[in-house]
């Protein structure tokens, strides 16, 4: 039985345009993460995929505080991605620019600020690709 995900997005410039969007995504399975990221600790490796059988078709990742002191990295490798806003990555073309040779199975949190940090993180994904 597959599940669905609703996603709304509406940006609203002031004294400019309006646009919003919605859509509906299935998938078959979601998880839904609320972890601790401490400060100036060793990194939080974060479990996405119970195993390399699934794929991620859905990320979202929110946090209680945004900064340039704030990153993680997809698979243990690759470029510190900054947390300095909301992100969400919807489909697997969005999910490419994170880690083009293979799913995203973990994030390693690194978290440079003076107090922990709460990240939320809601993960859709499919049986298969």
């Amino acid at each position: 039985m597959s599940e669905a995900i609703n996603i709304t997005v509406s940006a609203k410039v002031k004294n400019g345009p309006n646009i919003s969007l919605s859509n509906s995504m299935n998938i078959d399975a979601y998880d839904k993460l609320n972890v601790l990221v401490a400060s100036g600790g060793a990194p939080t490796t974060i479990q996405l995929l119970p195993s390399g059988t699934t794929s991620v078709h859905f990320l979202l990742i929110k946090s209680s505080q945004y900064s340039d002191k704030l990153s993680y990295t997809v698979n243990g490798a690759g470029s510190k991605i900054l947390i300095d806003t909301p992100q969400s990555f919807i489909g697997l073309g969005s999910l490419a620019a994170l880690d083009d040779s293979s799913d995203p199975e973990t994030l390693v949190f690194s978290n440079d600020l003076a107090e922990d940090v709460n990240i939320q993180i809601l993960v859709g994904r499919n049986v298969t690709a």
